[in-house]
């Protein structure tokens, strides 16, 4: 993610993302060098953040009461 842009970064934290590093000068853009923005949502969080909204819904690797 491009860490310049603002307005993505404020709204995948709010989904729970974390910043997890910054790769410096890591792509070449129009001639210029531009950093990269590295963001992680671990997988217990994600479902912790489920259980707290009140989903239920049965996602990748989960099993519900019927296998």
């Amino acid at each position: 993610m491009n860490p310049s842009a603002t307005l993505p970064t404020i709204a995948t934290e709010r989904l729970g993302f974390q910043r997890e590093g910054l790769f410096r000068e890591r792509w070449l853009v129009g001639g210029e060098t531009q950093d990269s923005l590295m963001l992680g949502l671990l997988r217990h969080e994600w479902l912790s953040m489920r259980q707290s909204a009140g989903e239920s819904g049965v996602g990748h690797g989960e099993r519900n009461d019927r296998g």
